[in-house]
């Protein structure tokens, strides 16, 4: 649900192609920077950096009969600034003298027809002649000049040098929303830096992807929210999109998945966890999922409010959602409950664990009804989000007015027609 079709990933890579053979020698073609904008401000077909890590990959010239190919061996990320640098691949099949490692830019790999791996966009030769990747030497490996020099060589262009004018809008932005925050009496503690809702201008610190998942969360009263369960990643556009986090722990509910933005979090000083700026209340009034039941990520209105609960902006574009445009500009701005208004006390969290528990109990609702917002302070719920149809809307709500006394309940319940 959501994907691209396969027609329309051809047109994607179709363009990236053309791109490719635009340029010569290496060199960047500045007439085409408009195209790779709009390809790194939309919000693409996701996929689980575990489903890349391991699989296949194959040039355009590859041979069915010699089954050459290499296989994904990591992903380098700026996880802070929720970018895919660039993918490590492991080129064994491809030469005599034993593996070697290359790295390529995210956006020359597509999943191939069958599903079962990825077709890399160069041909055997330019592989061949691609710059080694020492994965021994990571640090070295992963400075700003060796991976602006390998996309140079494959005539792309990081992200950091090819978009200033953007980063400029975006600061502008950023003064904006602080500026809001501050009228809206919204807590240091709850709006994020201008840092974190706005495009990096520069490489940060790059880290494997296999590194990252399995590391524990934790929020800054030191305690344990869960770990990271998985990232989802858009190759095309170089992005984290989502970090997947395990929260089911806390919340006593069996594969509980949440959704959190990768610049919400920030490394541990020893870069061994990761800390997120929100309490074990707001945490369980943001939407969350069960992993066997997963929502449409590639919804840019579902992925926008994931964003907006974490008072983060989203990089891709929602505006053209007008159902949900209104929606989530009012969250932005501090004139209607998000997350961050859950109370803190020990009642009011365990009424919002418990309306949750029970809504995921429930069998044959949506997904949109298993990730209604619910916010209780000071012993009043408010519910909101998209449910399918009013009988959603009515089990949700007696579950909440079965919660709480005298049934203090505000229903902000939205019913979602869509096609």
């Amino acid at each position: 649900s959501g994907a691209r079709t396969r027609k329309d990933a051809d047109t994607a890579v179709g363009s990236k192609r053309d791109y490719l053979k635009s340029s010569k020698d290496g060199a960047v073609n500045n007439n085409q920077t408009a195209s790779e904008r709009k390809m790194w401000d939309s919000l693409g077909t996701t996929q689980k950096a575990s489903d890349i890590i391991g699989s296949k990959v194959r040039t355009r010239d590859y041979d069915q009969k010699s089954d050459s190919h290499g296989k994904v061996e990591d992903l380098a990320i700026d996880f802070e600034s929720g970018r895919v640098l660039e993918v490590i691949v492991a080129t064994g099949g491809w030469f005599s003298g034993g593996t070697r490692h290359i790295s390529v830019p995210p956006s020359s790999l597509i999943r191939s027809a069958d599903a079962k791996g990825f077709d890399l966009n160069y041909d055997t030769e330019k592989v061949k002649g691609a710059p080694a990747f020492d994965v021994s030497q990571w640090d070295q490996s992963v400075s700003e000049e060796s991976v602006t020099e390998n996309y140079k060589y494959y005539g792309s262009t990081p992200y950091w040098t090819a978009n200033p004018e953007r980063s400029h809008r975006l600061d502008n932005a950023a003064r904006n929303d602080a500026d809001r925050n501050a009228a809206h009496g919204v807590a240091s503690g709850a709006a994020k830096d201008k840092e974190s809702i706005v495009e990096s201008r520069r490489m940060g610190r790059v880290d494997r992807a296999s590194r990252v998942v399995g590391m524990a969360v934790l929020n800054n009263q030191d305690e344990k929210l869960g770990k990271v369960d998985n990232m989802l990643v858009d190759l095309h556009s170089g992005r984290i999109v989502h970090v997947v986090l395990s929260t089911g722990g806390f919340l006593g509910i069996a594969d509980e998945l949440s959704l959190v933005p990768p610049s919400a979090f920030k490394f541990s000083a020893d870069r061994d966890s990761l800390r997120l700026d929100t309490t074990k209340g707001q945490l369980s009034s943001a939407p969350h999922f069960n992993g066997q039941t997963w929502p449409d990520v590639n919804d840019p209105a579902y992925s926008g409010g994931v964003y907006n609960a974490y008072k983060v902006r989203p990089y891709f574009d929602t505006n053209t959602l007008p159902n949900n445009t209104a929606r989530n500009t009012r969250e932005r701005d501090g004139k209607s409950l998000t997350p961050f208004d859950q109370g803190t006390s020990p009642s009011d969290i365990e009424v919002s664990r418990r309306i949750r528990k029970e809504i995921m109990a429930k069998e044959n609702l949506s997904v949109d009804a298993r990730n209604v917002k619910i916010i209780t302070s000071n012993g009043r719920v408010t519910l909101k989000g998209p449910v399918a149809n009013e009988s959603e809307m009515k089990v949700i709500t007696e579950i909440a007015s079965n919660a709480v006394q005298n049934g203090r309940v505000d229903n902000q319940l939205e019913i979602e027609n869509r096609p």
